[in-house]
């Protein structure tokens, strides 16, 4: 039996060492770019639904009928089609109408200036609003300004 070549059990234990070495360094690998780009969706998510509230928030404003400032983090917009819609800032979240439509926010503000007309001078906008977000990572602003005059006495 004198010249057989064969694996000892120590060569054996040091490529089974080796092989567990390179799959833990790649699971730890993958496993970071999953948690990296479950992040960025989740971002991005958030980035999708300020928007969408940015937009919508600017709609209203844009056509309404009355405005009111309720309080320092509360205010209802009235639109020329009748509907009536509650914001209301906290600083972590948005809720309209009582719904929470963004969350996950570090920092939300608004101001609401108004205008009065000076005799017959004219001006360009009746309000405006100004919006303020912050997340984690990025911050929204937005100026909405409403040249429609307001019904009634606001």
């Amino acid at each position: 039996m004198g010249n057989e070549r064969g694996a000892t059990l120590l060569e054996l234990v040091i490529a089974i060492m080796i092989t567990a070495l390179i799959l833990g360094t790649l699971y730890l690998f993958f496993g970071f770019l999953n948690r990296e780009g479950k992040s960025q969706i989740n971002e991005q998510i958030l980035a999708d639904r300020i928007n969408l509230f940015l937009s919508a928030i600017s709609k209203d404003f844009r056509t309404a009928k009355r405005v009111q400032l309720i309080d320092s983090n509360q205010i209802t917009i009235e639109t020329v089609d009748g509907r009536v819609n509650t914001y209301k800032f906290l600083d972590d979240r948005i809720l309209k109408n009582g719904t929470e439509v963004v969350s996950k926010l570090v920092s939300t503000a608004f101001s609401l200036e108004k205008r009065s007309p000076s005799g017959n001078i004219p001006y360009s906008y009746y309000s405006k609003l100004n919006i303020s977000l912050s997340t984690s990572t990025k911050e929204f602003k937005i100026s909405v300004m409403r040249r429609n005059p307001p019904e009634g006495n606001e």
